[in-house]
């Protein structure tokens, strides 16, 4: 057991810096993006991927999922599944491609057209490295592809920026995209062994589509759950509105998407490699929501307290509506981390049957609430959002931990300190920069308020949660020495 610990926190370690790299990046690009670009740029982007977010979500139908999943894996499974991907990716192509128009009429922007055509050609270059990217994971080889996605997130940028200086202009932001797929692919494939035949196996298709369909009908019904507010934007309010809706939502998603990443990565081998024990599995899946939210509320609750500064400095004056929206999804995102996670404990038991359930229950509840948003502009769809986030979020972590013999309620039970002195650090750093923003630079109270903030929780969790640190202290103690992630 404390090699298998020790395994496991080898690939948290890597896979949490390669995330945290990644996020610096896309800040830093966000940064001098916003700074080259206007705001309806990001817009028609934004406007764009509710068409390519579609099909991103239905490229490789959940086959590397469920690639990672199989407790046995073979040769024919691995040719079927690559050309599987092949040719969903072809296909992808030419269908985003060849209805751009539509989109853009649809959509109501003709200059989505291109847009729509530029980004048609990132579903091939990516679906040829899937079944690759599948195996690194199943294998845990987490540094190279940690090492890899640092370098494809700089150099695509660089790209961008030469891009956009050259006065490309949205495409700047394709080009990012393009070059990122392209890297990843190529890299994959010269750090696999692995290689498909031409060959074709029904069987195997057979066991795969038992398991991807309940998880492709989950993704369908989560992407439109999840792009409602953008299609309802976009549409009724404009692209410059989506733009200033689509960043705050950014903010928020990144940091829960790259944990995600890193929990997935990790957790769904280890939880499908003991999923024969679904109440071991319970047991270690409150303790790592436990441990998350000790790290990742605070955070959203400070982006909370310092949203003013904090759009101020990364996005520029022009960006100050970002605020407003993110007041509301900052606290948005605090739910969706928690019940996020219920994906991969779901994926890991092979139950996509209940993960399509809980996506149909909460798209419903998003498209209603979302609606009824739209109507009070991007700030009544952002609370629109907190609302139905809040509500999904007791109701999908109930349903999905019961069958691993624990309940919202013994989540709770280990959470909600966590969210307590969350409340507390992001009150007090809201109400410190009322005081001093007529006296200090939004940088100043950014840094200043931030860190007395991230003081004042470690002293509430000195004083009120000193088994959680010692929790944490343990982890870390299991840690070394780490075994070295792969060979």
């Amino acid at each position: 057991m404390a090699s298998q610990t020790r395994v496991i926190l080898a690939g948290l370690s890597w896979t949490t810096i390669g995330e945290a790299g990644k996020l610096v990046i896309q800040l830093a690009g966000i940064a001098i993006m916003t700074r080259l670009l206007p705001p309806s740029d990001f817009g028609l982007v934004a406007l764009a991927s509710v068409i390519t977010s579609f099909a991103a979500v239905i490229q490789d139908f959940g086959t590397s999922t469920a690639l990672v999943q199989r407790k046995e894996i073979n040769q024919q499974l691995i040719s079927t599944i690559f050309w599987m991907n092949v040719g969903i990716g072809l296909g992808l192509c030419l269908i985003v491609a060849g209805t751009a128009p539509l989109g853009a009429y649809v959509l109501a922007d003709d200059r989505l057209t291109g847009v729509l055509i530029g980004l048609s050609v990132v579903f091939p270059l990516s679906t040829a490295g899937a079944m690759h990217r599948a195996l690194m994971q199943r294998e845990r080889r987490y540094k190279t592809l940690v090492r890899q996605e640092l370098i494809n997130g700089a150099f695509s940028l660089g790209c961008a920026i030469v891009a956009a200086k050259l006065g490309l202009g949205v495409y700047a932001l394709i080009v990012q995209h393009i070059v990122t797929v392209t890297l990843s692919t190529l890299q994959s494939w010269f750090s696999n062994k692995a290689r498909p035949g031409f060959e074709w196996s029904r069987v195997e298709f057979g066991k795969t589509w038992h398991f991807t369909s309940h998880l492709l009908v989950f993704r369908t019904v989560n992407y439109f759950s999840g792009n409602a507010d953008n299609i309802l934007i976009g549409r009724l309010l404009g692209a410059t509105e989506l733009a200033w809706y689509s960043m705050a939502y950014r903010i928020m998603i990144v940091p829960i998407m790259s944990i995600g990443r890193i929990v997935t990565r990790v957790m769904l081998p280890h939880f499908s490699s003991g999923q024969d024990d679904p109440m071991k599995i319970g047991r270690q899946f409150v303790a790592m929501i436990s441990l998350l939210t000790v790290l990742v509320w605070p955070g959203f609750a400070l982006v909370w307290g310092l949203r003013v500064p904090f759009v101020d400095v990364v996005f520029g004056p022009q960006w100050e509506r970002v605020a407003d929206v993110l007041a509301w999804l900052a606290l948005a995102g605090m739910a969706k981390i928690v019940a996020y996670h219920t994906g991969t404990l779901l994926t890991a038991l092979g139950n996509t049957r209940q993960l399509r359930n809980n996506g149909l229950i909460a798209s419903t509840i998003n498209v209603v609430g979302f609606s009824i948003g739209v109507s009070f502009g991007i700030v009544g769809v952002a609370i629109a959002s907190f609302v139905a986030s809040t509500l999904l979020s007791s109701y999908v972590m109930d349903v999905s931990l019961k069958l691993v013999g624990q309940s919202a309620l013994s989540m709770g039970r280990a959470v909600w300190r966590q969210g307590l002195f969350s409340a507390i650090i992001g009150v007090a750093a809201w109400t410190a920069d009322l005081y001093l923003a007529d006296f200090l630079h939004p940088l100043a109270r950014l840094v200043l308020i931030g860190a007395g903030g991230g003081l004042l929780y470690l002293a509430l969790l000195g004083l009120f949660a000193r088994d959680i640190v010692r929790e944490v202290l343990k982890l870390r103690k299991s840690a070394r020495p780490l075994p070295k992630p792969e060979q």
